[in-house]
């Protein structure tokens, strides 16, 4: 039985994979992906399977093509390790602008650096517009640390596009505890220890006193009521700038975390230094694809 089901399933996954548009193809056969993911999991991916039988699912894993079904297929392979988890990525890669926004999706959201740098690691070197957008958007949120893994995937596929946005997104200003009551006290200063008091003590015969320290305090005492919070993103300001040396070829970390400076940077420099470093690459480019012609 478990045979003609893997059959059925091998069937459904090369109808899906034939080229036909996932808005052509059946609502069985758009399923048919997961189920099949599910019953390699119970045999070619278990532990009992041959290792001929385990390149064969990873073949057929590098094969899923439904990109419906992304969601469900990475929660299925995800817990398997990261050949399962590569295999995907590979799959993903062939899917168009929905894999590679499923692909960057990973790359910031998921938990497991290793699956972060994995999946990263596969991304085009070159942006995409989709690609652009997903980590816009998370450069955008309020998570701190989809903001710091956005940034780096925005150094790592050279989104230049988005150095505006980086640039605002180096720290977020402005958070206030709002509580309006004592926060803390600092004091500034020293204590001097003295005696302030005696308590006699009587024995048999005997008498003596027990002294009561005291202490003067010299100095300044700073009461605080309200604060401000200033967080400072080192990976965004590190991918930012990564990213502005990349596409001018000079160093800017001189500018620091001074977004004034950054913007009067990017809207008064940068336009020409890309635009001159951009020439003398091409140039370069096509100088080493020239092939020297021999003297005959």
């Amino acid at each position: 039985m478990r045979s003609h089901q893997l059959s059925t399933l091998s069937l459904s996954l090369a109808l899906a994979c034939s080229g036909i548009a996932v808005a052509q193809v059946p609502a069985p056969i758009r399923g048919a992906e997961v189920k099949l993911v599910r019953e390699l999991k119970k045999t070619s991916l278990s532990r009992e399977a041959t290792p001929q039988d385990r390149a064969g699912a990873l073949e057929a894993i590098r094969s899923l093509r439904d990109q419906t079904s992304y969601e469900r297929i990475w929660r299925e392979l995800r817990p398997l390790g990261l050949e399962a988890n590569e295999a995907f990525f590979d799959a993903l890669l062939q899917g168009g602008n929905a894999g590679l926004e499923f692909l960057t999706t990973i790359a910031i959201e998921d938990d497991d650096p290793l699956k972060r740098l994995e999946s990263r690691a596969r991304l085009p070197k070159q942006a995409t517009p989709i690609m652009a957008e997903i980590v816009s958007k998370h450069l955008a949120g309020e998570k701190e640390s989809w903001v710091n893994r956005a940034a780096m995937v925005a150094s790592a596929t050279n989104a230049a596009q988005l150095i505006p946005q980086l640039i605002e997104a180096q720290s977020a200003e402005g958070t206030t505890t709002g509580t309006g009551g004592n926060g803390c006290w600092i004091v500034f200063g020293r204590q001097t220890s003295y005696i302030a008091g005696l308590v006699p003590v009587v024995g048999d015969n005997s008498g003596a006193f027990q002294p009561i320290p005291g202490v003067i305090y010299e100095g300044s005492l700073l009461q605080i009521t309200d604060s401000v919070v200033l967080i400072y993103r080192t990976e965004v300001y590190t991918a930012l700038v990564t990213l502005a040396q990349t596409n001018t070829g000079t160093s800017v970390a001189a500018l620091g975390n001074n977004k004034d400076r950054w913007r009067d940077w990017y809207r008064d420099q940068y336009p020409a230094l890309a635009a001159a470093f951009q020439s003398e690459r091409a140039k370069v480019e096509h100088a080493q694809e020239v092939t020297e012609v021999p003297d005959a």
